[in-house]
């Protein structure tokens, strides 16, 4: 049970400190409300639960026996994000479309955990902590809670903002700090995966 209590305060810092995925969902709120955010949360909890079930079941030996696997991930990761942001920051899109801003369906976010070096290494480590004593039923349910509440909470925020960005100034101000943030990530991810 200690294990569980430990894993939980690991995997409620990961997932409610600022990131790729919670910055995705803070956007799609903020452009389309908690029904857009609905989408990205999704795709985040599908894609990490996918990821859990691959390392659960291995691959994780395989990552560790070959070379650079780290630094390949990492690289994918970093292009992804920097695609992501570069979109957002220079979108020509009217401000006011809809569907201006990151492409965040469920496949893309799920296929982006991935390529998330952060998303590897706290899957990783959860599973590591629980595959002797645990269950991965458990384990799966306390990820996949802890990770829908965060993310709601990130999307309350994009809600939030929502009015603010009604004006087209204010939104395009806000798709190019979302971009640049994004684009930030990405040199995270990818100095993450060269250590």
């Amino acid at each position: 049970m200690t294990s569980y209590i430990s894993l939980s305060g690991l995997l409620i810092a990961a997932a409610i400190t600022p990131g790729p995925n919670n910055l995705i969902v803070l956007e799609s709120a903020a452009q389309g409300g908690i029904m857009a955010a609905a989408r990205p949360i999704i795709g985040v909890l599908t894609g990490s639960l996918a990821l859990l079930i691959v390392t659960w079941f291995g691959l994780e030996a395989v990552s560790g026996s070959v070379p650079r696997f780290e630094l390949l991930i990492a690289t994918l990761g970093a292009t992804y994000l920097m695609w992501l942001g570069a979109t957002l920051a220079f979108e020509t899109r009217p401000a006011g479309d809809a569907a201006a801003g990151l492409p965040a369906g469920v496949a893309n976010v799920a296929l982006f955990q991935f390529a998330n070096p952060k998303s590897w290494v706290l899957v990783a480590t959860s599973a590591a902590a629980v595959s002797a004593t645990g269950s991965i039923f458990v384990l799966a349910g306390l990820m996949s809670v802890i990770s829908l509440l965060c993310l709601a909470s990130w999307a309350g925020v994009g809600t939030a903002l929502s009015k603010l960005l009604r004006r087209a100034r204010n939104r395009i101000l806000f798709n190019r700090a979302m971009g640049t943030l994004l684009m930030i990530s990405a040199f995270g991810v990818l100095f993450d995966g060269l250590r």
